[in-house]
C-alpha cells in the first residue's frame, strides 16, 4: 500500500479545517499535560502524608524515582481516554463535524474511560514490561555464554527490531479501536484487540513504518518552529494513519483476536532462554 495515498486522503479530509484541527491539537496537549499533572499531585498526597507522619528522610534521587513512577501511573490513567477522544475528534473533522467536545468524549464517558485504561494498561504490561524482561533474560543468557562484541551487537539489533515491530503493531491496534463504535468498544473483552486475518501481519506494520518515515521531514520542520508547527503536523499524521486503518477495515483484513499472540512470543522467548541456559549448564557439568 502506497503511503502517499493515505497522506493525500488526510489532506483532503483536513482541507479548510486544518487550523481548527491545530487548535484542537493544542487543546488536547494542554488537557493531557494538565490532567497528568493534577493526577500526579493527587497520587502524591498519600505519599507526602506518609513521609510526614513517620518523619522519613528520602534522598533526592529516591524522590525523583518515586515522582517518575507516579507520573507514569498518572499517564496510564489519563492518557488513554483523552487519546481516544482526540482520535474521534480528528475522525469527525474528516466528516465535517467541527466540535472540540469530541476530544473529551472518552474522558467524560465513564464506561469508555474505564475500558480505555483497561485496554491500554494490559498492552503496556505485555509490550513494555513482560517483553523487555523476556528479551533481557535471553540477552543476558546469550551474552553470558558467548561474551563478544558481535554477539552483543546482533542481540541489540534483534531487540530493537522487536521493539519497533511491537510499537507499530500496537499503533495499528489503537487506531483500529478508535474506528469502533463506542458501544462495541465498551463491550470488548479486556484481552481482545484487532489483528490481521487475510494477509501476513507484517505487511501492515511495514506500511505504517513507511508512512511514519514520510513524516520525518515534517517533524524536523516542526522542531525548527520550536514545536509550534507540531500542532499542524500531528493532525496530518493522525489523519493519515486513520486512512491506513480505515483501508484495512474496508479490505476486511482484520478480525478480533486475543492479545495472547504477544504472550506466545514472550513465553517462547522465556523458554528459549531457559533451554539455552539448561543446555549450557549440562555441557559445563559434563565438560567442566
Amino acid at each position: 500500500m502506497d503511503s502517499r495515498i493515505f497522506m493525500r486522503e488526510a489532506k483532503n479530509m483536513l482541507s479548510h479545517n486544518w487550523n481548527f484541527a491545530a487548535l484542537g491539537t493544542s487543546i488536547y496537549c494542554f488537557a493531557l499535560y494538565l490532567s497528568i499533572g493534577l493526577t500526579t499531585a493527587i497520587l502524591s498526597l498519600p505519599y507526602i502524608a506518609y513521609i510526614g507522619w513517620f518523619d522519613l528522610h528520602i534522598s533526592q534521587e529516591g524522590m525523583y524515582w518515586i515522582l517518575g513512577i507516579l507520573i507514569i501511573i498518572a499517564a496510564l490513567i489519563m492518557s488513554p481516554s483523552l487519546f481516544y477522544g482526540y482520535l474521534r475528534f480528528i475522525k469527525e473533522i474528516g466528516k465535517g463535524n467541527r466540535n472540540i467536545k469530541f476530544i473529551f468524549f472518552g474522558l467524560l464517558n465513564k464506561s469508555i474511560f474505564i475500558k480505555s485504561i483497561e485496554v491500554y494498561f494490559l498492552t503496556f504490561i505485555v509490550e513494555f514490561i513482560l517483553f523487555p524482561l523476556a528479551f533481557g533474560m535471553l540477552f543476558i543468557v546469550i551474552t553470558m555464554i558467548s561474551n563478544n562484541l558481535i554477539t552483543i551487537i546482533i542481540m541489540s539489533v534483534i531487540g530493537n527490531a522487536f521493539v519497533i515491530y511491537f510499537s507499530l503493531r500496537n499503533t495499528i491496534r489503537i487506531f483500529l479501536i478508535a474506528e469502533m463504535n463506542p458501544s462495541d468498544f465498551v463491550n470488548i473483552r479486556a484481552f481482545t484487540f484487532f489483528s490481521n486475518i487475510n494477509k501476513p501481519f507484517y505487511t501492515h506494520e511495514w506500511s505504517l513504518l513507511c508512512l511514519n518515515l514520510r513524516f520525518t521531514g515534517w517533524v524536523l520542520v516542526a522542531m525548527l518552529t520550536l514545536g509550534i508547527g507540531g500542532y499542524w503536523v500531528i493532525p496530518y499524521a493522525t489523519s493519515s494513519i486513520q486512512s491506513l486503518t480505515h483501508n484495512l477495515i474496508n479490505k476486511k483484513n482484520i478480525k478480533i483476536v486475543s492479545l495472547r499472540t504477544e504472550m506466545r512470543w514472550i513465553t517462547g522467548i522465556f523458554l528459549t532462554a531457559y533451554l539455552i541456559l539448561s543446555v549450557y549448564a549440562v555441557i559445563k557439568i559434563i565438560y567442566p
